[in-house]
């Protein structure tokens, strides 16, 4: 029944502790059986001592010596595997074996242990094979002291110890081949652990990443815009504080007032809740049109919002949010890029197909070897790709870019 060769018959697992599997629990058993057979050999030997006086004497003493180095050495060697332990109780088997034989006929079922015991303290199925047959032959040559003269007694003892020799080894081998299997199983076991490990850590990395992205694309599609917007309104502010009225600067700060008041609204909703809007689909023709004012109001340019109210049923919370945040970024890349006169912001929908929101401008139109890509454009496809939408940018006729997001009904 010998061990894994790994020095620790249950294996470790990825924090390097142990890895049970049967050949600890076989121990145990062992450990339990050991005792057992020891106290009836004591009770056959006390059972004898009226006969065998100074047989029994000595085969107690033998016993008594079997006993201690079991538990010095031999128990010890069935956990840890040390080699030199298990010498240690050996050289103490061997010779009390023929001593107990000679002093006790009661005492041959310390064979049913003794056997055993070499497959499990001995690594290396050749080591045990030899130590089996010393085993056998120290059985013997006590049979051979009690038999005395006796023929008859002498070749049943023959008989027996061959048949108990093949009977431990056929058994031996079978034992240790269940328990390598087992400590492969272990080992497979362990490795597979380790890799559910690795997976879950994985995923909670790309868990963590795609987190990080997404909180990146709504600081950039809310507060970078808002503070984009508050530059422009406060560059143009100080041009005009010589020569413009008194109202016109008040109505000016009044519309920085209210951008810094929305900026502040999404920084909350990004701290509080990761969700930079709080808009369902009922809520997005009113959001588009209140975008579009002050997208007039901050840039001056012509705005026009057409939204078919009809369509927000079709609208999830996702998709509406993803609409908001692609008018969002239309808006703002107009104002970075398009040099436009008007704007036009449109949600409709093509008979059956998905829901289409444009940004359409007037302006410079757009190389597109050199535009369309970007953290902004970039990020507003993956918003889209997230519920099964797309986006194109293509040139209008007669100038201009239109900015199209589409994506599925409900």
């Amino acid at each position: 029944m010998t061990a894994p060769d790994d020095c620790s018959p249950a294996g470790r697992d990825r924090e390097g502790r142990a890895a049970p599997h049967a050949w600890d629990r076989a121990v145990v058993g062992w450990h339990g059986a050991f005792w057992v057979v020891l106290g009836l050999t004591a009770l056959a030997l006390y059972l004898d001592g009226g006969t065998r006086g100074t047989r029994a004497l000595v085969g107690a003493a033998a016993l008594v010596a079997l006993g201690l180095a079991y538990a010095l050495l031999g128990g010890p060697a069935a956990r840890t595997r040390s080699q030199w332990r298990a010498a240690g109780y050996l050289a103490v088997l061997v010779p009390a074996l023929p001593v107990l034989m000679w002093a006790s006929d009661g005492t041959s079922f310390l064979l049913f242990l003794a056997y055993p015991q070499v497959w499990m303290l001995v690594e290396g199925r050749l080591r045990a094979v030899a130590v089996t047959a010393v085993v056998s032959l120290a059985a013997l040559a006590g049979f051979v002291l009690a038999a005395g003269g006796d023929v008859a007694s002498l070749r049943a003892a023959g008989v027996a110890i061959v048949v108990s020799f093949l009977f431990s080894l056929t058994l031996g081998l079978w034992f240790s081949s269940v328990v390598e299997q087992s400590a492969d199983r272990a080992d497979l076991i362990a490795q597979l652990e380790s890799t559910r490990h690795d997976l879950v850590a994985a995923e909670r990395a790309a868990a963590a990443a795609q987190v990080q992205a997404s909180m990146a694309r709504d600081i950039h599609d809310t507060l970078a815009q808002g503070f984009t917007s508050l530059l422009m309104l406060s560059q143009v502010a100080q041009r005009e504080q010589a020569s413009a009225p008194p109202e016109a600067l008040r109505r000016r700060l009044a519309t920085m007032e209210d951008v810094a008041r929305t900026n502040l609204a999404e920084a909350r909703a990004l701290v509080a809740a990761f969700s930079p809007v709080d808009v369902h689909g009922a809520d997005l023709p009113g959001a588009l049109r209140r975008l579009g004012d002050r997208f007039a109001t901050e840039t001056g340019l012509a705005v026009s919002v057409d939204v078919d109210d009809s369509l927000t049923a079709l609208l999830t919370p996702e998709t509406a949010v993803v609409l908001l945040r692609s008018a969002q970024e239309g808006l703002a890349n107009v104002r970075k890029h398009a040099a436009a006169t008007r704007v036009l912001l449109r949600l409709h929908r093509a008979d059956d197909g998905p829901l289409r929101l444009e940004v359409s401008d007037d302006g410079v139109g757009y190389d597109p070897a050199g535009r369309g890509h970007g953290f902004g454009l970039d990020g507003l496809r993956a918003r889209a790709g997230d519920v099964g939408g797309r986006v194109g940018l293509d040139p209008v006729d007669g100038g201009g870019t239109r900015l199209a997001v589409e994506v599925p009904t409900r």
